[in-house]
């Protein structure tokens, strides 16, 4: 079995100008700076994180 793992960090922005460029208020941002899921309500995010695991454990979302 092949292990992996991601770190993952909270940063809380106060900078509102990038409310208007993002649209949103919660990015989930990859570390190649993708926006993996962008959302103004929080319930969105488990899922983003869901699939993100998914890929981690190098299965389709879905079927974790």
């Amino acid at each position: 079995m092949h292990r992996r793992s991601a770190c993952l960090a909270v940063l809380d922005v106060a900078a509102t100008e990038l409310l208007d460029v993002y649209q949103h208020s919660l990015l989930l941002v990859r570390l190649d700076q993708h926006v993996a899921c962008a959302a103004t309500d929080c319930r969105r995010i488990p899922r983003a994180l869901m699939k993100v695991s998914a890929c981690l454990l190098g299965r389709r979302y879905g079927y974790v």
